[in-house]
This record gives structure tokens, C-alpha cells and sequence, in this order.
């Protein structure tokens, strides 16, 4: 098992490994072709297959996954690891609502937050709408986590929030005025609903919200939506605002004659330049 080429010859005993032979072996598997990582899995997975399996393995599905969230830790092939999750959660009968609830719980207490976190998150709530409740309250342990300090975890975060749409809409309002800033940059389409949540509130309510985040939301969304469409792959940027093209065509007309701004060394110049 030392050699990466002896990882296929062991793949027939993976049930009978011990849990410690087999986190160990996981990096290695990964790197195996497609077709070798599945086999590899369907065997590990094969004692908690119904109608099949034992119910007893060397390593439960919830440690499974877990395993697979610290190995990108190591600097393993992201691509890798993101299959074998998907190869994980194609398995439903397996990975039900419970599974994915301790899976998400035990995660949330590692530091950093693994990266993969809100890529799991999301695919949790994909395949089991149920354990919204139970994402929106990991969400909320998120912020107090201030998660935006890990940038790729934070982008999956608004993600997240956006997906949930209204449900995610008090949970918004608890983000620090400048977080709420980045998140509608992030992705802003998350404005304009919140604005009408947020006008929708009784006056007691809405005496609650911090005053910087209710003034950051009745104002318009923030330009700055524009700088950051690079990084980010969720959703499109906003278009230009409506009055841009109609100062676009004076601009060029300024430049023509931008080092002569006083008028008397400029009252040769018109005859030489053709008129518009």
C-alpha cells in the first residue's frame, strides 16, 4: 500500500481495512482513474448498500465524507476530491438527511472551515429540501464564525443564502453592514427582494435592524458589483446604467485638444481639424 500502483490490487479487501489504512489510503485512491475511484468506492460503500450490505464497515459514510473534506487540506487534487464527494452523494439511500446532519455538524467545527463546506452545504439541501431549517441555523453559526474571513467559504455562503431566497432574508439582516455590502456585490440580486422583506416589516420589527444595514438597503445596490464579476461565477453582473451612453458620445470631443485648455492658442486649431 505504499506504492500508488498496489492501490488497485487492494481494492477487492477495502471493507476489510481498518478505518486508519483506509483515510491513509483515500489521497492515493483519488488519484486512480475514474473508473478505479468508483469501483473503489462502490466497495468501501458496500457494507451500508440496502438490501446488500452488513450495516457495519470500517468506516462509516459520515467519516467518509469527512475523510474527503481534510484531504484538500493536504494539497490533493481539488477535482479529485470534488468527484468523490459527488460519487458520495449520488449514493441517497446511504447518505439520507441524518447522515449529511452529522457530516455538516462535526465539519462545522474544524479551523479553517474545510473549503469544500458550502459545496457540501448546497448539496445537501439539493438533495434533501427538508434540512433547510437545519442550513439556515449552520448558516447562522457561520456568521458568528465571522466566515467571511475565508473568502472561498464566504462566496459559497452568499450563494447559499441566495438559493434559499426569502428563508435566508432574516439571516441577512444579522450580517454587519459592510459583509451585507460585499454579499449584494457578490451576488445582487440579493438586494432588491431583502428591500421589499425589509419594507414588509411592522414598524417594531424593523426598529431591531441595525441602522447602517437599513440605510445600506434602501440605498441603491452598490456600483462596486462591477469590480468584482471576475472572481465570482454566480449570477450576471448588472447592466449599465441607462444614462451612460449618453455621455459616452461627448467624451471623445474632450480629448482632441487637452493640451491646449486657453483659449488664444487654440484659435488656430479649428481650421485645421475637419468639422464634425
Amino acid at each position: 500500500a505504499k506504492r500508488v500502483t498496489d492501490v488497485r490490487m487492494l481494492i477487492p479487501v477495502l471493507p476489510g481495512l481498518e478505518q486508519k489504512q483506509l483515510e491513509d489510503l483515500l489521497p492515493k485512491i483519488l488519484k486512480q482513474t475514474p473508473n478505479v475511484v468508483k469501483e473503489a468506492f462502490k466497495r468501501i460503500l458496500s457494507p451500508y448498500r440496502a438490501g446488500s450490505g452488513t450495516g457495519t464497515g470500517p468506516i462509516t459514510p459520515a467519516q467518509l465524507l469527512i475523510a474527503l473534506h481534510h484531504i484538500e487540506g493536504k494539497g490533493e487534487d481539488m477535482k479529485g476530491v470534488i468527484a468523490a464527494t459527488n460519487l458520495c452523494f449520488a449514493e441517497k439511500t446511504i447518505y439520507t438527511s441524518e447522515v449529511l446532519a452529522i457530516v455538516l455538524t462535526q465539519l462545522l467545527e474544524v479551523t479553517p472551515i474545510p473549503l469544500l463546506y458550502m459545496r457540501s452545504v448546497i448539496q445537501a439541501i439539493s438533495m434533501w429540501p427538508r434540512m433547510i431549517s437545519f442550513v439556515l441555523n449552520i448558516l447562522g453559526k457561520l456568521v458568528t464564525k465571522q466566515i467571511w474571513r475565508q473568502a472561498q467559504v464566504w462566496r459559497g455562503f452568499v450563494k447559499c443564502c441566495a438559493m434559499l431566497g426569502n428563508q435566508a432574508h432574516s439571516l441577512l439582516l444579522t450580517l454587519p453592514a459592510s459583509r451585507l455590502k460585499e454579499a449584494f456585490q457578490l451576488h445582487p440580486a440579493l438586494h432588491n427582494p431583502l428591500l421589499q422583506y425589509v419594507q414588509s416589516l411592522p414598524a417594531p420589527q424593523k426598529a431591531l435592524i441595525d441602522k447602517e444595514v437599513l440605510l445600506l438597503i434602501k440605498s441603491p445596490p452598490p456600483d462596486a458589483t462591477l469590480t468584482v464579476q471576475q472572481p465570482i461565477n454566480i449570477g450576471q453582473p448588472l447592466p449599465p446604467p441607462p444614462f451612460t451612453p449618453r455621455v459616452q458620445p461627448t467624451t471623445p470631443n474632450l480629448p482632441t485638444t487637452p493640451s491646449t485648455p486657453t483659449k488664444p492658442p487654440t484659435t488656430p486649431l479649428p481650421p485645421v481639424l475637419p468639422p464634425p
